[in-house]
């Protein structure tokens, strides 16, 4: 089984696969991560881009948040930052994992996630 600490980190534990787990159908809150990762069935899209990177990368760091909301299209944005500064290897790595949530998942799934792939400074400073 992967390490999928990086990705457990990024997302709220509600936002994970419903288990016992009370709902309030009348909550009315500002949009967070696990709305958008319950309502579309985005968590196994974004364990298939924690795969996919780590598989290639190893270690990952990924931040996520709501975005879209101003033109009442909420998706949510997949901030991944890899060990590698290389411009043309971010630049098709990102466009290689579009095409394959496109390809792998439905529609909806490809439409409410935005997976970028962007340098890790921290850990390109540290090595350097």
């Amino acid at each position: 089984m992967p390490d999928r600490a990086a990705l457990h980190a990024a997302v709220p534990a509600d936002a994970r696969p419903l288990r016992e787990r009370l709902r309030h159908p009348f909550a009315r809150r500002a949009p967070t991560v696990a709305s958008p990762i319950r309502k579309h069935r985005l968590w196994p899209a974004l364990e298939f881009v924690d795969d996919e990177l780590m598989r290639e990368f190893g270690a990952v760091r990924i931040g996520m948040r709501v975005a879209g909301l101003e033109e009442r299209f909420p998706y949510v944005w997949m901030d991944v930052r890899i060990p590698e500064s290389e411009a043309d290897v971010l630049i098709d790595r990102e466009d290689a994992l579009r095409k394959q949530i496109v390809k792998r998942f439905e529609d909806d799934a490809a439409l409410r996630l935005s997976a970028t792939v962007n340098p890790d400074h921290r850990r390109l400073a540290s090595a350097a």
